[in-house]
C-alpha cells in the first residue's frame, strides 16, 4: 500500500527513493523548520538537501533508529516511511512538544546549529571559482572540508569583504555542468558552472530580399550556450521609408539568436550583430530589398 500523510495546510513534496513513498507535509513553525533529524549524531537536514542525495544515502538516512522527520507540527521515525502502512504511520506519529519534552532535546536547535542548513547561497563566479554564502559568520575555516562531485577543490578561503562568504577555488569547471558541493561530507547545495563568455560572432542572413516578405536574419556566437544577449542593429538607407531597428534577442541553447522582420520599400540594410555586452565582438551583412 501507498504510505502518504496528508495535512490541510500548504504542502511540500518529498521525492524519496523508490522503495520509499512520496510524503507532502505541512511547512513547520520558522523556529523548527521540517526535514529530517538524527537526535543521537544532532545532524539535520532539510527537506531540499535530501532532495540532493543519492538513493543509498536517502535509503541510510530514514533507516538510521535515531533519525526522525518533522512533518509539520508532528514528528515520525523515519524508517516508518519505508515499511510501514498507512495506519501504523498514523498511529506512530508523536506530536513535535511531546517528542521534545520525551526526549529532552530541542529539534530548533539542532537545525540552527547545523551549519549546512544555513548555506544561503551557491554560485559559480568563473570557470574556476565557486562563492559559497553563509547565513552568520565563518569563525573556523579550518574546521570546515568542502568536496565537490567530479571537481577538485584547490584552496579555500573567506571572502575579503565579507566573513560569512567562503571561496572555493576549483580545477576546470565544465560549460554548462551542475555540480552538487559538501561541507564536511553534507550536502549543502549545488551550483552551475558559467559559461566562457563567447569570442566570436557570425552573421547569417540572405543576400537580397522581397519587399513586404519576412527574412530571418541569425547570429551565431560558435557555442551551445543559450541566454547570451544578442544585439541585432538594422541600419535602413537615410531618407528611405524602411525602418531602422536595433533589437535584443538572447541565444537558443544552440547558440543562435534569430530575429525575423520585413520592409516595405527598395534599398539597402546595414546589418550589424553584435554582444550586447561587448561591443568589439561583432559581425557585418547587407540585405538589398528588391521587387519580383
Amino acid at each position: 500500500m501507498k504510505k502518504e500523510l496528508l495535512f490541510t495546510a500548504a504542502t511540500v513534496t518529498i521525492a524519496a527513493v523508490a522503495v520509499a513513498p512520496q510524503i507532502q507535509v505541512q511547512a513547520s513553525s520558522a523556529d523548527t523548520p521540517p526535514g529530517f533529524y538524527n537526535i543521537s549524531t544532532k545532524k539535520y537536514t532539510s527537506m531540499n538537501l535530501f532532495q540532493l542525495l543519492s538513493t543509498q544515502e536517502k535509503i541510510s538516512l530514514l533507516l538510521h533508529n535515531d533519525t526522525y522527520v518533522l512533518v509539520g507540527t508532528n514528528v515520525l521515525q523515519a524508517k516508518h516511511l519505508l515499511f510501514s502502512t498507512d495506519a501504523t504511520i498514523n498511529r506512530s506519529i508523536i506530536p513535535l512538544y511531546s517528542f521534545e519534552t520525551i526526549n529532552n532535546i530541542d529539534l530548533s536547535v539542532i537545525a540552527n546549529t547545523t551549519l549546512a542548513s544555513k548555506v544561503i547561497n551557491i554560485k559559480s563566479l568563473n570557470k574556476t571559482t565557486v562563492e559559497v554564502t553563509f547565513s552568520e559568520t565563518i569563525n573556523s575555516l579550518s574546521s570546515l572540508y568542502f568536496a565537490i562531485e567530479g571537481l577538485n577543490v584547490v584552496q579555500t578561503s573567506t571572502k575579503n569583504t565579507d566573513n560569512k562568504t567562503v571561496i572555493l577555488t576549483t580545477a576546470l569547471q565544465q560549460d554548462g555542468r551542475e555540480y552538487i558541493v559538501r561541507l564536511n561530507n553534507t550536502i549543502i547545495g549545488k551550483f552551475k558552472t558559467i559559461p566562457s563568455a563567447p569570442t566570436s560572432i557570425t552573421l547569417l542572413h540572405p543576400v537580397q530580399a522581397q519587399v513586404g516578405k519576412s527574412i530571418t536574419l541569425k547570429a551565431d556566437i560558435g557555442q551551445k550556450t543559450a541566454g547570451i544577449p544578442i544585439t541585432f542593429n538594422i541600419d535602413a538607407p537615410t531618407g528611405s521609408s524602411n525602418k531602422d531597428i536595433i533589437v535584443e534577442i538572447l541565444t537558443n541553447a544552440e547558440g543562435i539568436a534569430q530575429y525575423t522582420y520585413t520592409q516595405e520599400s527598395l534599398g539597402r540594410d546595414l546589418i550589424t550583430v553584435y554582444l550586447t555586452n561587448s561591443l568589439m565582438i561583432q559581425d557585418l551583412g547587407a540585405i538589398y530589398w528588391v521587387t519580383e
